[in-house]
């Protein structure tokens, strides 16, 4: 059994396809027999050969899925859903659209960080360039002519010929940190952790709670529109957040449901989301619409996201751009001093 998961990409189109295929009346192993010989992407056409051979061996649809061990747990159970309801044509419709817009926040947020990380190399490239090539020139050109370089200058220097001598030190470590939080990504407890910095952190804060309430938002509405009840909607949404920290939090709001409390009320306490936005849910459930408000909510935060990481790109772009000039221009400074009292001699 594999546990590579699908890509997004690769899940909107077998839920698309087959939501095609059973809206046609296509029974559901020559339609998924169809899909395996049609899709040509590797790793999607293994996932529908193993359900494949789940069905044939009279497995439940949803019992194949879980078995291929590529799936999300969350579209395992939406299937268990529209099977026991009898609705699995629109259950795949729906999951294919949540796994569209899934990809393309996912998409959004990718574009919207390249270029910071870019821009954050290009400036250290720039600055090993100038510690380890022009300061060393110009520090021999300054005590050929009896000057020396300011401290700061010669620190640099010092500090570009260590790391020139102990690199593969500095490599180990980097390598060593990244392994670190690799591993405690892939824990619970330490992912939590890390979800929880993201989500009280002040720069990164206010973007993770909008995004947590657009996915939020955008799973509650077609699982209550499916006819899930508001408790279990809670437990299956909590698994499409991609965090564990936003995950706990809505099981606690999921228990006082359970206990009684209305779903606005629940998640208000929990303090997760914006305050309008649970605001605009408590109108919402009033009026009965829940799933319709929660829809409205969900295009509200898309734009939201996308407003957010247009001002998180925005204010980081000048402050690289600040401290790149500022650490150049320190650094050409600290050299141009002792050259102007050369040229002052000479003259």
């Amino acid at each position: 059994m594999s546990h590579n998961r699908l890509r997004s990409s690769d899940i909107t189109l077998f839920c698309t396809q087959t939501a095609l295929f059973l809206r046609a009346g296509v029974p559901l192993l020559e339609g998924l027999a169809l899909m395996k010989e049609e899709l040509g992407a590797p790793a999607l056409q293994n996932a529908i050969a193993a359900v494949c051979g789940g069905v044939e061996r009279r497995e439940s649809f949803s019992q194949a899925i879980r078995e291929a061990g590529v799936f999300p747990a969350h579209l395992e159970r939406m299937v268990r859903v529209g099977e026991t309801a009898g609705q699995l044509d629109e259950i795949m419709s729906t999951l294919a659209d949540f796994y569209e817009r899934e990809e393309a926040l996912k998409q959004r947020v990718r574009s919207s960080v390249t270029y910071p990380v870019l821009l954050i190399l290009m400036m250290a490239a720039v600055v090993a360039l100038l510690i380890a090539n022009v300061l060393p020139l110009f520090g021999d050109l300054l005590r050929d002519q009896g000057e020396e370089l300011p401290g700061l200058a010669r620190g640099l220097i010092a500090f570009g010929q260590f790391a020139g001598r102990f690199w593969w030190a500095a490599a180990a470590v980097v390598l060593a940190i990244l392994m670190g939080l690799y591993l405690l990504r892939r824990a619970p407890k330490g992912r939590a952790a890390l979800d929880q910095c993201k989500a009280t952190f002040f720069l990164t804060r206010t973007l993770t709670r909008k995004i947590a309430a657009e996915r939020f938002a955008t799973a509650m509405a077609f699982l209550l529109r499916s006819g899930v009840p508001a408790e279990t909607a809670l437990g299956l949404s909590g698994d499409l957040l991609d965090n564990a920290y936003v995950a706990q939090k809505l099981a606690l709001c999921r228990d006082r449901v359970a206990q009684g409390d209305n779903l606005p009320d629940a998640l208000c306490a929990a303090g997760i989301f914006p305050r309008l936005f649970t605001r605009m849910l408590s109108a919402g459930f009033k009026t009965g619409d829940l799933d319709g408000m929660m829809a409205r909510l969900a295009e509200r935060y898309e734009a939201e996201v996308d407003t957010a990481l247009g001002r998180l790109i925005g204010a980081i772009e000048p402050a690289f751009v600040a401290l790149l000039s500022i650490v150049v221009g320190g650094i050409l400074v600290s050299v141009m001093l002792p050259l102007m009292r050369i040229m002052a001699a000479i003259g």
